[in-house]
């Protein structure tokens, strides 16, 4: 009760916020707008808006190849201090001389020596793939796709690799009552599908996804496969679940549990047959 009375109020402080700055917020999932984005291979630019920032995600031919953001602490030296690839001394030291030269702060870095040029291209790349990964939890904002040619003078070009991006990006989610809503019902038999989206080809499953993966047999619901893996908490394994869900490599065998034997599966990968035992190796 106290946590779906917090969420209500989130929701509540949001849309007050949102009001008082003009902003119609929608409902947003991140992860199926980009897969309709990347379905029709569009060329343009997806704004995010909410009261506190507006986040872009720039696209060519249904690829992300950039992202951007106003919020602060998506700039590129927030980004690296959290991530651990600097420490809070050369992150002071490297504002310090942005504001006193007006240099960029990745060049500021590579001329301290805190970063190679190559490890520059590899901090943007990780700063704009954070910029993004903070989207897939958000629930409510406004947004819009327009299309038309990505201005190549204001962006690196950085070729994400959309199926990786957004395994990763649903990992931040975090809601139980979105996973929850977006999962078949909970006493729903789940089995291994036949043919997964060549959009997710390569991904590597996690320890507890495969452990989930050992036990799907096209017999056991929702709610039995999370009571089954004792070594996580229910909530991961309810998100792996869902994960595997999205990305279609888990199917509903039915509205109920099936008490009958369920047929052999497989997963078409790469366009090749791949048996049970394959997606656990």
């Amino acid at each position: 009760m106290e946590e779906v009375r917090s969420e209500m109020e989130g929701r509540t402080d949001m849309q007050e916020a949102a009001r008082a700055n003009r902003i119609v917020l929608q409902e947003f999932q991140l992860h199926r707008i980009l897969i309709d984005l990347h379905n029709s291979m569009k060329t343009g630019v997806l704004s995010v808006k909410t009261p506190v920032f507006l986040k872009k995600i720039y696209m060519d031919k249904g690829e992300v190849i950039f992202a951007s953001s106003t919020w602060k602490d998506d700039r590129l030296g927030e980004a690296l201090l959290k991530g651990g690839r600097i420490n809070l001394e050369q992150y002071e030291e490297s504002v310090k001389i942005m504001k006193m030269s007006g240099k960029k702060q990745g060049t500021i870095f590579v001329e301290l020596g805190y970063l190679t040029p190559k490890d520059l291209f590899w901090a943007v790349k990780y700063q704009v793939k954070e910029i993004i990964y903070s989207l897939f939890p958000l629930q409510y904002a406004e947004y819009e796709f327009v299309d038309g040619e990505v201005p190549q003078k204001e962006i690196l070009n950085l070729k994400i690799h959309l199926g990786s991006l957004i395994y990763e990006g649903i990992k931040r989610i975090e809601s139980f009552t979105r996973i929850k809503s977006e999962l078949p019902d909970f006493r729903s038999s789940l089995s291994i599908s036949i043919g997964t989206s060549n959009l997710f080809e390569g991904i590597e499953f996690s320890p507890l996804q495969k452990s989930i993966l050992s036990l799907v047999d096209g017999k056991k619901s929702i709610l039995e496969l999370v009571d089954h893996v004792h070594d996580a908490r229910p909530f991961d394994v309810l998100r792996s679940l869902y994960i595997l869900w999205f990305i279609g490599i888990l199917k509903k065998n039915g509205s109920i549990r099936q008490d009958k034997e369920p047929e052999k599966t497989e997963i078409r990968k790469g366009g090749t047959m791949w048996s049970q035992e394959n997606v656990l190796m």
